[in-house]
């Protein structure tokens, strides 16, 4: 029986937005790419590749518990829609998946969503 092996990756980026003083969920996080504190979204996104086709998955916007304060939204951390995402993700029938996610996201919460 042949295996067929999907990947489910995940990360998470920020798109700077230095002039955006009242976009909603505008935050400070830090860029790897600019090496400091930006402000800007940071957007947490998914990508499912099976036999050379990829798939985006629904990308989500990572708040601050700041700004989740200020803008009365519960707080929901990367780790927290990382483990969302794997709990609900439905495979093709009959492949294997393999989660791929940054180190940073690393613990036993996503090792467990994993299984």
């Amino acid at each position: 029986m042949t295996v067929v092996t999907g990947y489910l990756i995940f990360d998470d980026s920020v798109d700077v937005k230095p002039k955006g003083d009242k976009m909603s969920g505008l935050g400070m996080h830090y860029s790897h790419s600019d090496g400091r504190v930006v402000k800007g979204h940071c957007m947490f996104a998914g990508l499912y590749v099976l036999l050379g086709n990829r798939c985006p998955l629904q990308a989500h916007l990572y708040r601050s518990k700041q700004v989740c304060e200020q803008e009365g939204e519960p707080l929901q951390s990367k780790t927290d829609l990382a483990a969302e995402e794997i709990e609900h993700f439905e495979p093709v029938k009959n492949t294997h998946t393999h989660v791929l996610i940054d180190s940073w996201y690393h613990c036993q919460r996503i090792r467990k969503a994993a299984q």
